[in-house]
């Protein structure tokens, strides 16, 4: 009988070995320990605990471990890693769902802002939030912002308007990337890597859904002094986001 359960269990091993490793994977996630610890622990469970199982989901618990062991100790990590990352793609992160929920203001732009930080400090989204409570704000300004290794943190809810373009919050997005000093204190692009790739992807979404809206830097938010229909350098009140962000999303 014995035989006849272990070849039962490799050819479903071999059949379904992925997805009863990502199984595994998640069960072992749960109880923060291994499948073949929780067989041990199956197998060592006090009688009088194990008698208050009915005799048929008792098999079907020690058939499902049996077979979660096999795999895990058959199928190559490389196989399990690609597969979780399969099923951890298909959760939908914080930031996508803030930039799909359902609003009333029509959008009209998308302005990229910088937290005016020295290039290499990390800031949090909660940390500029508790800045501009401070001054008095009734929140964060901006219904975005990029950390350094490219999270997606989300700040004021999308439906309110933000507090980051004096003058025209009420139909703008609000996106900051931490950052925008050199460690000499100037205006500096500081963007790292990461960060632009998570602007890119941010943007595309938000253009996506609102495909009228523009796409600028705070500065190209300055009065137009000489009334030519161009801001030119220098017509900037600041220098935020420290790049040209009209000209580099201009394709987006």
């Amino acid at each position: 009988m014995l035989k006849t359960l272990l070849d039962r269990g490799r050819v479903v091993a071999r059949a379904h070995s992925v997805q009863l490793a990502a199984i595994g994977a998640v069960l072992s996630t749960i109880f923060a320990t291994d499948p073949v610890v929780l067989q041990a622990g199956w197998q060592t469970m006090p009688a009088e605990l194990r008698a208050l199982i009915p005799d048929r989901i008792a098999v079907w618990i020690t058939a499902i471990l049996f077979v979660l062991v096999i795999v895990a100790r058959a199928t190559p990590q490389q196989a399990v890693v690609q597969r979780l990352g399969l099923l951890a793609a298909s959760v939908e992160p914080a930031w996508l769902k803030a930039a799909r929920v359902p609003i009333l203001r029509a959008i009209a732009g998308i302005v990229i802002h910088c937290s005016a930080t020295r290039e290499g400090q990390d800031v949090s989204a909660a940390t500029i939030r508790s800045w501009h409570l401070a001054k008095g704000w009734a929140d964060i300004g901006y219904h975005f912002v990029i950390r350094l290794d490219g999270t997606i943190e989300v700040g004021r809810p999308l439906a309110r308007a933000g507090a980051h373009v004096e003058g025209h919050n009420a139909r703008t997005i609000g996106i900051c990337y931490v950052g925008g000093v050199g460690a000499d204190g100037k205006p500096k692009d500081t963007r790292t890597p990461e960060q632009k790739a998570a602007l890119v992807q941010l943007l595309r979404e938000l253009r996506r859904r609102f495909p009228a809206a523009t796409i600028k830097g705070h500065r190209d938010y300055s009065p137009d002094l000489n009334g030519n229909g161009t801001i030119e350098p220098q017509e900037y009140m600041k220098a935020c986001p420290s790049f040209d962000a009209t000209a580099e999303y201009r394709s987006l």
